[in-house]
């Protein structure tokens, strides 16, 4: 998967669609979630930092964690010397994370990965009482989303949210509420996008 996106990252932030979704999801984070000037926080496939440079300004710092290489470097060519930013480039399903965090944030990362059970778990061993997840993602759509034949590391073809939310409750987590944060429009299909939040 590392590899799809290392042909990508140069133009990644080109995009105005990828731009309008960030910030989409971000002003859904900040409606329904109290962030904290003293809060720790992971951003689950950052990518270039679109999500993540919006929420810095409001928390302690950042874990920028991303399984792309080129992607983590271009979030760090945006850095600022005084940015509690730091960068990981790592798989969480397959790697725990070290340390404890307040909360985790994602945008457009759940469907590339495989395990996500595992990821879960992963999280909620690593999340202070009280910490949350805020994870948008595709509602369920029919492979088309990518465009023909370029699904590769793509293992979910969006997703169910009330069997996401399920999933992501008989993992501990509790208090599983979601909304549709906006809409993406392509040629051949229209794809809704929701925000997901669960707290420990």
């Amino acid at each position: 998967m590392s590899e799809r996106f290392r042909t990508k990252a140069s133009e990644w932030d080109a995009s105005s669609r990828r731009q309008k979704l960030a910030q989409r999801i971000y002003e859904g984070i900040r409606e329904s979630i109290p962030l904290r000037a003293n809060m720790d926080l992971v951003d689950l496939g950052a990518g270039t930092g679109l999500l993540t440079y919006k929420i810095l300004p409001h928390v302690h710092s950042v874990l920028a964690v991303d399984t792309s290489e080129a992607m983590l470097e271009k979030l760090r060519e945006k850095k600022q010397s005084s940015d509690l930013l730091r960068t990981s480039l790592k798989d969480i399903s397959k790697e725990p994370l070290e340390g404890s965090f307040d909360g985790v944030i994602s945008s457009m990362t759940l469907h590339h990965i495989e395990h996500l059970e595992q990821l879960f778990k992963h999280l909620y061993a690593a999340m202070v009482p009280g910490g949350f997840m805020a994870l948008a993602d595709l509602a369920s759509e029919d492979g088309s989303f990518h465009g023909v034949g370029n699904n590769e590391g793509v293992h979910h073809f969006g997703f169910d949210v009330h069997e996401l939310s399920r999933l992501i409750g008989s993992v501990g987590f509790k208090t599983v509420t979601f909304e549709m944060v906006d809409v993406i429009e392509k040629e051949q299909h229209d794809y809704p996008v929701f925000l997901l939040r669960a707290f420990k």
